[in-house]
């Protein structure tokens, strides 16, 4: 066929509603090696319309508009390959409109492993963007409904914690909820003592490599980032030491371990001012005006206080 203009190049209008039949259905039992149901490609300059196309108008139907029943062992399932340059189209488009809403789903894809003879190794879905000089998203997904079980994107699962893993349409991030209380809620109902609420890893196996969780100035990507809580390696075997840090200036400087204000060594020994303490609480000033205590001051305006102080040698004044 020569490319079309402004036609499509299969239509097919389903519009009996009393049709109890599939508007299409293929079924291709034979283990046909490295074959497809169903193949649909062109490089034709299609401007205007589909490639395929199926409507259905259907408002009592039970079954799908479109079904594929495969058993080959080898070929796709389902194939799409394109040669051609999409610019302002899509190359699967699957428009709903419900003015009554609708509570079956618009795209269903299930697996089931029915022979037992052998575990599933292939993905159920999978989106591979390999062009470099992609500047688009992989997988988009626009939400525009918000509210009680308004998701953009839910996982369930078939363990205790059905839930796992939903984005609202906030953008919220919830992690065993549905009702995410703020940008990131992580939810457990049990004692999470054996397995952790949060995991972060990295390689503190080297001593001085250091993650932090760092606090900034939300316009801002590396500069004005200025507080952080950091985990600095000293071992190979992991062991490290936590560290309160805050950069002190007005200006784009960020964060990093040089500022340190306070530190938690592994055996419990805590650092003011000193980043390796020698006792339980050790507190470390260059011109030794190191503790200040104070009577009833809430707000730094005080004036009944007692400071201690070390001299050039160490002694207590």
């Amino acid at each position: 066929a020569t490319a079309a203009s402004s036609g499509n190049m299969i239509d097919l209008n389903f519009g009996n509603i009393a049709d109890t039949g599939d508007a299409i259905n293929i079924s291709f039992g034979a283990a046909a090696v490295g074959a497809q149901a169903m193949v649909v490609a062109t490089t034709a300059g299609i401007r205007t319309a589909s490639a395929f196309a199926i409507t259905e108008n259907n408002t009592s139907g039970t079954v799908a508009t479109f079904d594929i029943n495969g058993s080959s062992t080898r070929g796709g399932l389902f194939d799409i390959d394109w040669t051609g340059l999409l610019t302002t189209e899509h190359l699967i488009d699957i428009d709903a409109s419900a003015a009554s809403g609708f509570t079956s789903n618009m795209l269903d894809i299930s697996l089931t492993d029915g022979t037992g003879a052998s575990s599933t190794t292939g993905s159920l879905l999978s989106l591979t963007n390999s062009g470099t000089a992609n500047a688009n998203t992989t997988a988009y997904i626009k939400h525009y409904a918000t509210g009680t079980n308004n998701l953009a994107f839910r996982v369930d699962d078939v363990s205790g914690d059905t839930t796992p893993f939903v984005i609202d349409g906030t953008g919220k991030v919830g992690i065993g909820t549905t009702a995410p209380q703020g940008n990131l809620d992580i939810f457990n109902s049990t004692d999470a003592a054996a397995t952790p609420l949060l995991s972060i890893r990295s390689d503190f196996a080297t001593a001085g490599d250091y993650g932090m969780i760092r606090f900034g100035d939300q316009s801002q990507t590396t500069a004005y980032q200025k507080g952080a809580i950091i985990y600095e390696g000293v071992a190979g075997s992991a062991r490290g030491r936590f560290h309160l840090a805050l950069e002190n200036t007005d200006g784009a400087g960020s964060v990093d371990l040089s500022h340190a204000r306070l530190t938690v060594l592994s055996g419990g020994n805590v650092g003011i001012g000193t980043t390796d303490p020698d006792a339980t609480l050790e507190i470390n000033h260059a011109t030794g005006d190191s503790l200040r205590l104070t009577y009833n001051d809430s707000n730094g305006t005080s004036a009944d206080y007692t400071d201690f102080s070390l001299s050039a040698k160490g002694a207590l004044t």
